[in-house]
């Protein structure tokens, strides 16, 4: 089996702890401005929190199912794909 070196070790610790850092604070500014966002739209806070919630179960879902894909084809190839798609819409929207 490959030895993993350390350098690699605390990048991948480094790139999760920034993620949920992230995750989290994502959901806590929605949160804080729910009231605001009620108020602003003219619904209930009710609505607007099921709103919240449905896009963080969402975005969780997207980060198994991406994740899933990455172990399944590859990091490298599959972390390539997205900005290959990227530049060919720019170039078609670009014309």
């Amino acid at each position: 089996m490959e030895k993993v070196r350390k350098h690699n070790k605390w990048s991948v610790l480094i790139i999760v702890v920034l993620s949920t850092f992230m995750s989290t604070l994502d959901s806590s500014i929605v949160n804080v401005a729910l009231p605001r966002m009620a108020d602003s739209l003219q619904v209930t806070t009710a609505s607007i929190q099921f709103v919240a919630t449905s896009y963080l179960i969402v975005i969780s879902g997207t980060v198994l199912i991406f994740g899933k894909l990455g172990d399944m084809f590859g990091k490298t190839k599959f972390n390539r794909c997205p900005g290959r798609s990227g530049n060919r819409g720019s170039r078609h929207h670009g014309k």
